[in-house]
């Protein structure tokens, strides 16, 4: 055949083969005397001792031929097409790109997966601390036997999230005020000075309104016949207080905005006009207290340390107005 199979053969395996194999036939004899079988394990031992000096030359011969050969270095392996990048000729533009340098991770936290980059937090600024809360009291009126004050609270109120000018008065029934206010709205101070005129009249009101005559409200009521007789009414704890550089009323049944000159922010008070009424009635108040006529739309006076400046409402439009201390 013109294509015949050959096989390679290791003529040292070869000899190696028949030298056992004529020790095992020569081991199955039985031996004639001792000095033959002295021969024979001799010359076994010989023949493991060559045999095993040749696989050890073997192996070093093979290792020899595996380190000269050259290395070569692996092609270029193409991906998938669904793998390859938008590179030329179908390679991976990835693979044409210089190995980026290892980026520093943060150090993983309870809750985070560790070698996955993490965002880093950003760098939190000391936030102004909140005006602290206080209390402090302004007087309305001080005559040379008696003081009339109120109690102002700066407090932080929960629902707003924000400091709250809170004025803290008397705690009495509206009608009674109101009821008390109509009995002395001829009175003078020097009348409001004497105790038995005053305790008169206060009488007199609590049965007007069914309510039960004691000691102890005659100061309350003196307070509420001072701030509304004699002075601008709801507005009147405000205009006491220096702290207070501007006054804005939007109109009713919206909370009076003061600006605090301590804080340097604008505070939301608790006093509110209930309704139109009552804002046009402090402004009659004041054009009669400067004397001035109530008679434009704009209305703009100058009164103790104050300046106003005011849309007086009409056709169901609310009154509204700005007071500057200055």
């Amino acid at each position: 055949m013109a294509n015949e199979i050959k096989f390679l053969i290791d003529e040292d395996m070869v000899k190696d083969e028949e030298r056992f194999e004529d020790i095992m036939n020569t081991l199955k004899k039985k031996p004639e005397h001792k000095v033959d079988r002295a021969h024979i394990l001799a010359t076994f031992i010989r023949a493991v001792i060559e045999a095993r000096r040749r696989e050890l030359a073997r192996g070093q011969r093979k290792n020899k031929k595996v380190s000269n050969k050259k290395v070569i270095k692996p092609a270029l392996q193409l991906k998938p097409r669904w793998q390859q990048g938008t590179g030329t000729h179908g390679v991976s533009m990835v693979e044409s790109l210089p190995t980026p340098r290892p980026t520093q991770l943060n150090p993983p936290g309870p809750y985070q997966k560790s070698g996955v980059r993490q965002p880093q937090a950003p760098i939190e600024k000391h936030p102004k601390a909140p005006p602290e809360e206080k209390d402090y009291s302004i007087v309305l009126l001080k005559t040379d036997t008696e003081t009339f004050s109120t109690l102002i609270h700066l407090r932080k109120d929960i629902n707003l999230k924000e400091m709250k000018y809170v004025v803290e008065e008397p705690q009495v029934r509206e009608d009674l005020i109101q009821k008390i206010l109509d009995l002395v709205k001829r009175a003078d101070m020097k009348d409001i000075a004497n105790e038995k005129y005053l305790v008169k009249k206060i009488k007199k009101a609590c049965r007007k309104v069914k309510l039960e005559y004691n000691d102890a409200v005659v100061p309350k009521l003196k307070y509420y016949i001072i701030k509304y007789r004699f002075g601008y009414g709801k507005i009147e704890p405000l205009l006491h207080d220096t702290n207070i550089i501007k006054i804005t009323c939007d109109g009713a049944n919206k909370p009076l905005v003061i600006k605090h000159k301590e804080l340097g922010k604008e505070l939301t008070t608790n006093i509110t006009y209930n309704n139109v009424e009552e804002i046009d009635k402090f402004l009659e108040t004041l054009a009669d207290k400067t004397k001035t006529k109530l008679t434009k739309l704009n209305y703009r006076v100058n009164f103790d340390n104050f300046k106003i400046d005011a849309l007086v409402g009409r056709g169901g439009v609310s009154s509204k107005f700005v007071i500057d201390r200055i």
